[in-house]
């Protein structure tokens, strides 16, 4: 099974909030006046600025305690993308990925990325060589919107109509799977959407329609051992 680390620098929720794992103490710029993280990536930047040695500590943190826990990370990434928002961030992300040996999650440079967000300028093809060339496995494509539907039978419909119109090259669709219960209700008002896209993506029809397309299901284990684990370990950072 895969299991990989999303690493947080956010609490959004607002009744189910958490603080950072070095200590308010030891990353005092990433918590907010409540001592938990803060609710939006631009607090984040607002909080922290240029401290990336606060990024560095939480985020080295997390990945010390998920392996004390047991967790042998296949790969890391951004809870809300916060950490490819910022050029300084990813950077420190990139080489401790490679301190810890877990790929970070990173893609292919396409120019249309310039126009996705003005923060994601410093995403050069340069940068996107360089990751590979260090041993990154860099996906071709994400799908991070929901697809879901006001029906059960819109959403798979949805669903269905973008794997058909997936491009060849190996895809990464971001999915928040759940089961519906009261707990979840008080949470998020989102619960709806994601028990959805759990019966979508556990519906027999769902596996008939993936095999109809010719879709090969991997996972992040099947490109560590094809991409990352054959890098040249004698590179420690790359920027």
């Amino acid at each position: 099974l895969d299991m990989g680390l999303h690493l947080t620098l956010t609490s959004e929720w607002s009744v189910y909030r958490w603080g950072p794992v070095a200590g308010r103490s030891v990353v005092p710029g990433l918590v907010d006046d409540e001592g938990y993280l803060w609710r939006n990536v631009m607090q984040v930047y607002q909080g922290v600025g240029g401290a990336t040695d606060q990024i560095e500590q939480e985020l080295q943190a997390q990945i010390d305690l998920a392996r004390k826990q047991g967790l042998v990370p296949t790969h890391i990434d951004s809870h809300m993308g916060t950490l490819y928002y910022n050029g300084s961030y990813f950077k420190v992300v990139c080489n401790l990925a490679l301190k810890n040996d877990i790929p970070f999650m990173v893609f292919k440079y396409r120019p249309e990325l310039q126009g996705v967000h003005p923060a994601l300028g410093y995403y050069t093809q340069e940068v996107a060589d360089t990751l590979e060339a260090a041993g990154f496995p860099l996906l071709d494509m994400l799908i991070p919107e929901e697809q879901v539907g006001d029906t059960y039978e819109e959403g798979f419909a949805n669903y269905s109509k973008v794997i058909s119109e997936l491009p060849v090259g190996v895809t990464l669709m971001i999915l928040h799977l759940g089961i519906d219960s009261p707990e979840f209700k008080h949470i998020t008002g989102r619960h709806w959407a994601r028990d959805q896209q759990y019966r979508i993506f556990t519906d027999p029809k769902m596996k008939e329609h993936l095999e109809k397309e010719n879709i090969t299901l991997i996972g992040w284990r099947e490109l560590k051992e094809a991409i990352w684990d054959k890098r040249d370990k004698s590179i420690k950072k790359v920027f």
